[in-house]
């Protein structure tokens, strides 16, 4: 149940506008007959894992070239930089509901994206989608230099609202992530399955 008034909507990218499957990235990159066992195993260590290097390039301490330097090294194979970056892009299945649900707040509440990503998604993928313009404001681990869970990132969209915390409504498909947000004061609900949550919230919202 929400508490009103909410003044601003604020929402994860990854699952929540669009759904994001990063073994699509390694089975773009090394073929379609790579197993998806194998597909996970590779996100798992060579992404967020041991190497971390996804973490290293969403935080913004390591460049797209670098990045992919260091995942050619770990998988002993090079790739050229546009079949690379092309492969890195295709990870991305929009959620018509959100979308939908954006246009109808836009003009209502103010609207922002806090998101855990890259330069290169958010330059070649994010802000080329036609829902970009209605935001109102963006919060972005590699600009601000951390990622979600650390507060530093929702304090900066905060910061940047001219909202009291209690006045946002944050959405995200992680709940640790929604955890955060609830500890910085803001209403926060979980989108494991986006399409319900943004027909519920059409009915409260709207």
């Amino acid at each position: 149940m929400l508490k009103f008034p909410i003044r601003m909507v604020l929402f994860d990218y990854g699952n929540v506008i669009a759904r994001v499957d990063h073994r699509r990235f390694f089975m773009n990159l090394l073929g379609p007959s790579l197993p998806e066992e194998k597909a996970t195993e590779l996100v798992r260590d060579c992404y967020f894992g041991k190497h971390s290097l996804g973490v290293q390039f969403e935080s913004g301490t390591l460049s797209f070239s670098e990045f992919q330097k260091r995942l050619e090294l770990f998988l002993a194979q090079a790739f050229s930089p546009e079949v690379f970056r092309d492969s890195f892009n295709r990870m991305f299945e929009n959620v018509p509901a959100t979308f939908q649900l954006i246009r109808e707040l836009h003009g209502v509440y103010r609207l922002g994206l806090l998101s855990n990503t890259n330069d290169v998604h958010f330059e070649d993928v994010i802000r080329k989608i036609e829902i970009f313009s209605l935001f109102d404001q963006v919060s972005l681990s590699y600009q601000v230099g951390v990622m979600k869970p650390d507060l530093r990132i929702f304090q900066d969209a905060l910061a940047k609202s001219g909202c009291h915390a209690e006045e946002i409504l944050y959405l995200d498909d992680i709940e640790g992530y929604v955890e955060a947000g609830r500890s910085m004061g803001f209403q926060a609900i979980c989108c494991r399955q986006p399409e319900l949550v943004m027909n519920s919230l059409r009915g409260e919202l709207l």
